[in-house]
């Protein structure tokens, strides 16, 4: 390869006239070698190949670069593979970015030509994303293309009970990441609450309660003892930035007393998702349970632009959290026991009608659970927006449930049976961060010669994949 000398002295002889030789192989000065000197064409990189990004959230979402290849004279073959096979333009070396999919596994194919990026090293796992050269894009220069085949999963923000004080109480805040109070919180209180109003903002005898059970197993909450009765229920409000006094299990947090009391309860607004579970853990007796799910979505710019912050601002809330807010209509409902989805319905025309889904193989009947039933209902007549109603939930029944628009409100409330609750999720509660994908490559010319590689100018590139929060959070950083 490069550059290369020969030698053609041996070959000729030179003499004048008269017969005088020159001494073509002198010494010195005297030295008249004859030498061709042969340039082997050498392939390159000419410039720096450009960094992309594509959206996580978009299946199909791809970008392309030029990889700004130059093979000359030694140009491979119509099937742009060298004599050895090897393809012009070849994957040296990638990384695989773990913090959105913790199993993701990057496979280059046989050529190196293309990688693939799986969910997992299972046998058929999900393909995730891929990154193909093409070897003729650009007149040549060749290209890459980075394309999403899965979008991102959901991050879900899962709250259990365990840190609320134990008993009967007004309220109760638990934090999404007890490190970083400013986040997402969750807070829960009766359908029924009452407090003192005027007065000291305490909650009177005939209010109705979060009562937080503590007896071995899973913490629970019921409404004025351990079960959720007809007619009782809870709301379930998405916080986001909750007053630090008010949120449970942290230092100068929310206590026995202070429970008690909706003066203690403040946010400065609301986390907003499309999706959210609550968790049945137990049923009484041989009852199966029966509840309504509705949603809803708080207008804060109703309470100004500290949120809700003041005593009157927080009891008028507590009793009616509704009242600066919007009903929000469900599109689907999924009931599921042990992570098995045993029924599914779903509005996926948005026209108020709700079909049963097939939740088992590819091709089989829709599933009718013959315990388990969903059915939907109108806030008002010709509202178009639905709340669900769903019966036949028994112990360890979780129940999912999608909105048309945002909603950071929920309501779970009984109608026939007694249950408890030991969870809440917001299945969008977190955003996805963002990914960053590193690669190098090489280019092969036709009798073996190569350029790039890692650590080779102008050869390395980076693909980010933009989570669902703000590209460029500290992760992606070529931006």
């Amino acid at each position: 390869t490069g550059i290369e000398t020969l030698d053609l002295t041996p070959a000729f002889t030179a003499v004048d006239y008269d017969g005088d030789a020159v001494d073509l192989n002198g010494a010195g000065d005297d030295k008249k070698p004859i030498q061709l000197v042969v340039e082997n064409d050498v392939p390159s990189i000419t410039a720096q190949i450009q960094n992309s990004v594509v959206d996580g959230e978009i299946v199909g979402d791809n970008e392309f670069r030029s990889l700004n290849g130059a093979v000359g004279a030694d140009d491979n073959s119509a099937t742009n593979t060298t004599s050895a096979g090897t393809k012009t333009y070849t994957f040296d070396t990638f990384t695989t970015a773990t913090n959105v999919w913790p199993d993701l596994y990057g496979v280059k194919s046989a050529d190196a030509a293309t990688i693939n990026f799986y969910e997992s090293d299972a046998v058929g796992a999900d393909l995730v994303y891929s990154v193909v050269l093409n070897q003729t894009a650009n007149s040549g220069a060749g290209q890459y293309t980075f394309t999403v085949h899965k979008e991102l999963p959901n991050q879900p923000l899962e709250f259990d009970f365990t840190d609320l004080p134990s008993g009967q109480n007004l309220f109760g805040v638990i934090a999404g990441d007890k490190t970083d109070l400013d986040g997402p919180a969750l807070l829960v209180f009766s359908k029924n609450a009452d407090v003192n109003e005027p007065g000291n903002g305490e909650m009177t005898n005939a209010s109705g309660t979060v009562n937080t059970s503590k007896g071995g197993g899973p913490v629970t909450i019921g409404d004025s003892n351990q079960m959720y009765d007809p007619a009782e229920g809870a709301f379930f409000v998405y916080l986001d930035n909750p007053d630090d006094d008010s949120v449970a299990g942290v230092p100068g947090g929310l206590t026995q007393t202070t429970a008690d009391d909706a003066d203690t309860i403040g946010f400065a607004g609301t986390t907003e998702v499309k999706s959210a579970s609550v968790e049945i853990v137990q049923v009484q007796g041989n009852d199966l349970a029966t509840i309504n799910l509705k949603a809803f979505d708080i207008d804060m710019s109703a309470y100004g632009a500290g949120g809700v912050n003041t005593n009157t601002e927080a009891r008028a809330f507590v009793e009616d959290p509704t009242a600066n807010a919007d009903a929000v209509n469900i599109t689907g409902v999924r009931v599921m026991f042990n992570g098995v989805v045993l029924e599914s319905w779903a509005d996926t025309d948005l026209d108020g009608t709700y079909e049963l889904q097939n939740v088992g193989a590819p091709g089989s009947a829709d599933d009718d659970n013959a315990l388990v039933d969903v059915d939907f209902f109108e806030t008002s007549p010709g509202s178009g927006i639905y709340y669900a109603q769903v019966s036949g939930l028994n112990a360890g029944y979780s129940i999912e449930f999608d909105t048309e628009t945002d909603h950071d409100v929920a309501l779970v409330e009984g109608v026939a049976g007694k249950y408890d609750i030991g969870g809440f999720n917001l299945l969008q509660g977190q955003d996805s961060p963002d990914q960053q994908f590193d690669f190098s490559v090489e280019i092969n010319d036709y009798d073996g010669d190569s350029f790039g590689g890692s650590g080779t100018t102008y050869a390395e590139f980076s693909v980010g994949v933009d989570g669902t929060g703000l590209f460029n959070d500290g992760i992606v950083t070529f931006i």
